[in-house]
């Protein structure tokens, strides 16, 4: 007997995976110092609906002040949550970003600087990751096939070869990660 799938009921209880999306592992309290899984938690439910809006997780709801999804979803749904949230904690985070600091006290300066680049080609690599994820939802996941009445087409005699000799019918099942 196979066990099931595991599936996630409480965002609460997967704030790790997103800790490992915005910053280096063991580095999430320096990097956040102010951010409680809480915060970690809505932030997971913000990206359930951000991943909605996109066309992802029909048919699953999540109440925002508990940050539970109903019906439980996959953890493969869990991951995608995990990347849209990661893309607005990492943009915020540029938002917030000092630059360039300057203290002068007589004679002496003090200057120093933060390139946001390694965090922007961070987001970028985040937001090619959806692109990415669309575009695969988005295709045919399946060849045509097309059917035809063989023993019609031979005779020619109940229907038009023209008629007949093409009628497409596609199968494209939908993708679903719950």
């Amino acid at each position: 007997m196979t066990t099931p799938a595991p599936t996630v009921t409480d965002f609460h209880t997967q704030v790790g995976w997103l800790k490992r999306e915005v910053a280096v592992p063991g580095t999430f309290a320096t990097v956040f110092p102010n951010t409680t899984d809480e915060d970690l938690a809505m932030a997971l439910v913000d990206g359930f609906y951000k991943a909605r809006l996109d066309g992802w997780l029909p048919g699953v709801e999540c109440d925002p002040d508990t940050a539970v999804p109903t019906p439980a979803i996959s953890m493969a749904a869990m991951a995608l949550v995990v990347v849209y949230s990661g893309i607005k904690f990492v943009s915020n985070q540029i938002k917030e970003l000092n630059t360039v600091f300057r203290a002068k006290s007589g004679n002496e300066e003090f200057e120093t600087q933060k390139g946001p680049s390694i965090l922007v080609e961070r987001l970028k690599e985040m937001q090619a990751e959806k692109n990415d994820l669309l575009v695969q939802a988005r295709k045919p996941t399946a060849r045509p096939v097309y059917m035809h009445d063989g023993y019609a087409i031979r005779l020619g005699t109940l229907y038009p070869v023209e008629a007949m000799a093409r009628v497409p019918y596609r199968y494209e099942p939908a993708i679903e990660l719950t």
